[in-house]
């Protein structure tokens, strides 16, 4: 009963989270409001017998507790206003599920000997590592510790229906997001470099040529003196 109720509540925060996310930046609070009420209503109207959480849920398409506590960080923030996480937190959420669908489908998928899903039955020392990952999180203040705090939460609870503590950590829709973001900012990241190479050719750093320009240094180094 437990694991229906939460799946059924994760497919209406999916459902809310892409609804709220073509809501300018710039609407009003009030705007957001109703068309978040707008959304979930909408939601819970039964179609066919079954309203859409309940058809996404019956379908399998139920986020993992790490989706969760991101689509409803995001939802907070577009209906609210309130970075539950921000910018670092979601720069290391990419990063940390980045890393984890690397290691995680590949070699579930036959890659390689290791079957790294299989590790996360009885998965004490990956609830270990984690821990560990969550103190050196908080030490760091990183509001990433909450996400996997929530998916730890959920294992503990057997939220989901699955035992495997990775359903709980990721799943594709989540890996593939990830992976998306990583790949385009790397592209962004190569373009401003081929730019920036491109636009000074000796290859000096523009700010350390401004900085020593300043204050004459470079120009007493070149002369052999100390600035």
């Amino acid at each position: 009963m437990t694991a229906e109720v939460f799946s059924l509540a994760a497919c209406l925060v999916a459902v809310l989270a892409a609804t709220v996310a073509f809501v300018p930046r710039d609407a009003t609070r009030r705007t957001r409001l109703a068309t978040g009420a707008v959304a979930v209503t909408l939601a819970l109207i039964p179609v066919g017998g079954w309203t859409l959480p309940r058809w996404l849920a019956g379908l399998g398409a139920v986020p993992s507790a790490s989706s969760v506590a991101l689509l409803a960080a995001f939802v907070w923030a577009r209906v609210i206003g309130w970075d539950v996480l921000d910018a670092r937190a979601w720069r290391t959420a990419w990063c940390f599920f980045g890393a984890a669908a690397v290691v995680l489908y590949p070699m579930a998928l036959g890659l390689g000997r290791l079957d790294p899903y299989a590790l996360g039955w009885g998965a004490t020392w990956m609830l270990g590592v984690l821990w560990a990952i969550s103190v050196g999180l908080v030490w760091r203040q990183n509001r990433f510790a909450l996400v996997l705090a929530v998916a730890v939460l959920a294992f503990d609870l057997r939220l989901l229906e699955s035992t495997n503590l990775w359903d709980y950590l990721i799943d594709p829709p989540l890996a593939a997001v990830s992976l998306s973001v990583l790949a385009t900012a790397g592209v962004h990241r190569l373009r401003r470099w081929r730019t920036r190479t491109a636009s000074d050719p000796g290859g000096e750093d523009p700010g350390i040529a401004a900085r020593g320009s300043a204050d004459g240094s470079w120009i007493a180094k070149a002369e052999g003196r100390n600035p």
